[in-house]
């Protein structure tokens, strides 16, 4: 098994990463606005994690 294994909540953060840099700039409206919601279920999931 890997050494360097990540932890949940920075896998966590490497989504967040991904998708406020590479999606969130492609969507409008209502996607966008889902999308805010799904990134800030992730941030209360993150610090739930560390």
């Amino acid at each position: 098994m890997a050494q360097n294994k990540p932890t949940a909540a920075q896998l966590i953060g490497a989504v967040k990463a991904f998708l406020e840099h590479e999606i969130k700039p492609e969507l409008r409206g209502h996607e966008a606005f889902n999308l805010m919601v799904a990134l800030k279920s992730l941030d209360i999931v993150q610090r739930e994690l560390e």
